[in-house]
């Protein structure tokens, strides 16, 4: 369980790591130390994607070991959005107005009673205080499964 639990922080780290990367990114080409929440959301969600097409990536341990008796076929990001303390649709590049992320992914499954399953997984990015991002736990928003663990719901 504790390699798990490692395994997960250093996937979530990694999520961490790409977005800041993605808001230098937009302050180094010149956006003036801010830019729109559309287009920060439209990037992390292509950065998110592509972690999500890697093997033993910890969003699929989590709906499998949720679920018990399921693989999953697929994964896709269905939801990115920022949320800013002052309410605008500009977030500064050193994220000091960011409120929060909340990300939402779409986990395709059979199982070995139902076939063609979904699990919606969610979860946030919060500031840490130190210019940095911290996650919140994944749960399950909705799943079409007829069993999840008490730990996921």
């Amino acid at each position: 369980m504790r390699d798990k639990r490692s395994s997960l922080r250093r996937w979530l780290l990694r999520i961490s790591v790409l977005v800041l990367g993605g808001f230098w990114i937009f302050a180094a080409t010149g956006n003036g130390g801010s830019t729109s929440t559309d287009a920060a959301e439209e990037n992390i969600r292509a950065d998110l994607q592509k972690l999500l097409g890697e093997k033993g990536n910890n969003v699929k341990s989590f709906v499998e070991e949720a679920h018990r008796t399921v693989t999953v076929r697929s994964l896709k990001v269905t939801k990115c959005e920022i949320s800013t303390l002052d309410g605008s649709s500009e977030l500064n590049e050193d994220l000091s107005n960011l409120d929060r992320m909340d990300i939402e992914l779409l986990a395709q499954w059979d199982g070995w009673f139902h076939k063609n399953g979904e699990t919606v997984v969610g979860y946030s990015l919060l500031p840490d205080g130190d210019g940095g991002l911290k996650t919140t736990p994944f749960r399950v928003v909705s799943t079409t499964a007829r069993y999840t663990k008490s730990c996921c719901k």
